[in-house]
């Protein structure tokens, strides 16, 4: 593993004032763009602290302490950023620093920030709440996807090997007290296998809680779990009771008759791990609790605060308040003390302070049908009265297993506040609504999706959003390529378009792919790419690039040129082929950027960029 030298560290403790550093963004791109005040936050062990990832004046490790309302701050050395942190035990943190995206600092704190101490960059995989200043490592010298596991003590520096990978594990799963009860790896006919054992001397004993899995949640009792997996024969994901012991399913299936159950958080008690229930989204976020006590809390709070979701996050140490998150389409984000016994609140911080919800414009989702009869899903977010509209941006999400959300966006609101209605439309591919919306091939998803996007065009110009004319698309990644290649199909739509990290050329982007990790890629190579090898063709005629020629709006291209994603060549071949064939193209390269924005200034540059390009040509 990577040391690193702390000659020269300057870390320190402040107290700051319940409205943050108070920052006042100049620009519309600084509104919507700046890093939130509250980031990242998660409550201690010993239910005392809420901790967050802040911005009083810097990317720093911030304390909310629950019964005094103090704030403790500390920060990482100069030109250095906190992106990460964990409560090793309830009296110390472990916090990881970057520079332009690159791991560069590791040190632990005590609760009250202070007495910092460096560490050894390592992998975070889990906690061991009963062992204090220990926790689970992922030892990936031999290989990133199959790693093993260590015990680590960040106070002496030892490490142990607990679980060694034999070279096709995929997943382990670890108890609520850190002990590696189940491993997952998948077999020549591509279906998810399992083995478990009740501790940590006994032999791998193989399991069958769902050939088609997408994870288990350990309950308090560690020989019971909840599995969430897609029954044979049918469309969504379902949870159902599993005990390990007896290798047999219990109790009724816990399903969204609409959605697939696909666990988004786990709430867990921070001290004892003790589980709560769980969240997942569908037509927006909802949660699964498991005690009626929990259930009737959050009812309570859904009725005193119906215009906002009320996620609970946990409780205080005498269990008197929970701390809650409130948030919406409008809201942004802000964290409270809820009294339980008297239904008062406590106003912890606000994540964007400078966002006045009454003045965001509200985002509703939007079904239309397809060319095929198929409803597609959409979100729709409108600029406000009195903002003078500019058209229709279309927007397309990567994936394509991904999804857009109803809630807070960022992206949807800045351009709506431009004039431009925005339009983000989850095409079939999209996770989360079932195997025949969302069927597992790579090669439908790409072809489905441009029926799909164009289609939504079509039925927001039917519908008034915009007229003929006055369409923009943009999309990132996976999104990238339904951006090109629909205007490439369908040139007469659209005024311009935007493409960020995308995939322009399928064929030589998989062949990388598969290259770069053969034995981990080829995993589930028929499930996801079907007969790759023999149907190269298919791939090729259907990337954007093979159509460079019919694409009649200009194009803007920008990708991180330190993308490990997708590869940056990506764009470049792509801008080749459209100067070729006599497109107004431009070409951008990020050099620090990896697939996704990382820092705050190239964030706010590249929204303003976009939001230029489109200005320009719509």
């Amino acid at each position: 593993m990577i040391r690193f030298s702390f000659l020269g560290l300057l870390l320190f403790v402040v107290l700051v004032s319940a409205n943050g550093a108070g920052r006042k963004p100049k620009t519309l791109a600084q509104t919507f763009f700046f890093k939130p005040e509250i980031e990242n936050a998660r409550i201690s062990p010993g239910n005392r602290f809420l901790s967050f990832i802040g911005h009083p004046g810097d990317r720093a490790l911030v304390t909310y302490e629950f019964k005094s309302g103090k704030r403790r701050v500390v920060r990482a050395e100069r030109g250095h950023t906190i992106y990460d942190f964990n409560w090793v035990s309830s009296k110390e943190v472990l916090v990881f620093a970057h520079k332009l995206g690159i791991p560069s600092q590791v040190f632990s704190v005590n609760e009250r920030l202070s007495r910092n101490q460096p560490s050894e960059y390592v992998e975070v995989f889990d906690l061991i709440p009963d062992l204090e200043n220990t926790l689970l490592i992922k030892d990936t010298d031999r290989s990133k996807k199959f790693y093993s596991l260590e015990r680590y003590n960040i106070e002496s520096g030892s490490r142990k090997r607990v679980a060694n990978n034999p070279g096709h594990i995929v997943g382990w799963f670890t108890d609520k007290n850190g002990v590696i009860r189940v491993r997952q790896w998948v077999d020549e006919d591509e279906r998810d296998r399992f083995e478990h054992r009740p501790h940590p001397d006994a032999p791998w004993t193989e399991i069958h809680p769902g050939a088609d899995s997408y994870g288990i949640l350990f309950l308090d009792d560690p020989e019971k779990a909840i599995s969430f997996f897609v029954p044979e024969g049918a469309d969504r994901v379902v949870g159902r009771g599993f005990d390990l012991t007896a290798n047999a399913f219990y109790g009724p299936l816990i399903e969204d008759p609409h959605y697939d159950l696909i666990p988004e958080e786990y709430i867990l008690d921070p001290e004892t791990e003790s589980v709560f229930g769980f969240r997942y989204q569908s037509d927006r976020r909802r949660t699964i609790w498991f005690s009626e006590e929990h259930h009737k809390l959050q009812e309570t709070l859904n009725a005193t605060y119906p215009n906002t979701l009320n996620d609970i996050h946990g409780f205080t140490d005498n269990d008197a308040s929970a701390v809650i998150r409130q948030h919406s389409d409008r809201n942004p984000g802000e964290w409270s003390l809820y009294e339980i016994e008297t239904g008062k609140t406590k106003l912890i911080g606000k994540e964007r302070p400078w966002i006045d919800p009454a003045k965001m414009s509200p985002t509703f989702p939007a079904t239309f049908p397809n060319r095929e009869g198929v409803e597609i899903h959409s979100l729709i977010t409108s600029p406000r009265n009195g903002v003078e509209s500019k058209g229709l941006l279309v927007m397309i999400h990567g994936g394509p297993r991904a999804r857009d959300y109803w809630g807070w966006d960022s992206e949807a609101q800045y351009f709506a506040a431009l004039g431009y209605t925005v339009m983000k439309i989850n095409y079939r591919g999209s996770s989360d609504y079932g195997l025949t919306y969302s069927p597992y091939s790579h090669l439908d998803a790409i072809r489905n999706s441009i029926v799909d996007t164009v289609d939504g065009v079509d039925w927001a110009i039917e519908n008034g959003y915009a007229l003929p004319g006055e369409v923009a698309i943009y999309g990132s990644s996976f999104g990238g390529h339904v951006a090109l290649r629909t205007a490439a199909e369908y040139p007469d739509r659209f005024a311009c378009v935007v493409g960020y990290g995308g995939v322009y050329d399928w064929e030589k982007e998989m062949d990388r792919e598969f290259a770069k990790e053969p034995v981990y890629w080829k995993l589930k190579l028929h499930t996801y790419y079907g007969d790759y090898d023999n149907e190269k063709a298919l791939w090729r005629d259907a990337s954007a690039i093979t159509l460079a020629d019919q694409i009649e709006a200009p194009v803007f291209l920008i990708h991180g040129g330190a993308d490990e994603i997708v590869d940056s060549r990506q764009s470049r071949l792509m801008h080749k082929a459209l100067k070729q064939a006599g497109n107004d193209a431009t070409l951008k390269i990020l050099s620090f950027n990896n697939h996704g924005m990382v820092s705050e200034k190239p964030t706010i540059r590249f929204y303003e960029s976009i939001a230029n390009f489109i200005e320009e040509h719509l």
